[in-house]
């Protein structure tokens, strides 16, 4: 399995933020061909209780490296990363793992 996962830093309007993800972003990303599984969530409070590092994370899981770049070469992995400048926060980190 290859999961993406991507962190989102602190939007200036959290409401916003979250209204655009949960409604077009959401519907976007479970659009791609050989998406095997998608979740996201919001950061809580760390165990000290201090502040997440990140507002909201996000995991796209795929069978193979072949079927992630598929997916993100397909016409809907394009409409999804077109609206990713419509996501505006504090950045956003991207990492690529295997699964154990």
């Amino acid at each position: 399995m290859i999961r993406l996962t991507v962190l989102y830093g602190n939007p200036a309007d959290r409401d916003a933020f979250v209204s655009h993800y949960e409604n077009t972003h959401v519907p976007l990303v479970k659009t791609k061909p050989h998406l095997s599984r998608f979740t996201w969530g919001l950061g809580l409070p760390g165990m000290d209780g201090g502040d997440p590092p990140y507002f909201l994370n996000a995991e796209l899981c795929f069978d193979s490296a072949e079927d992630m770049a598929g997916a993100f070469g397909s016409e809907e992995g394009q409409a999804t990363a077109g609206d990713m400048v419509n996501l505006v926060c504090d950045g956003v980190t991207m990492m690529v793992s295997e699964g154990r």
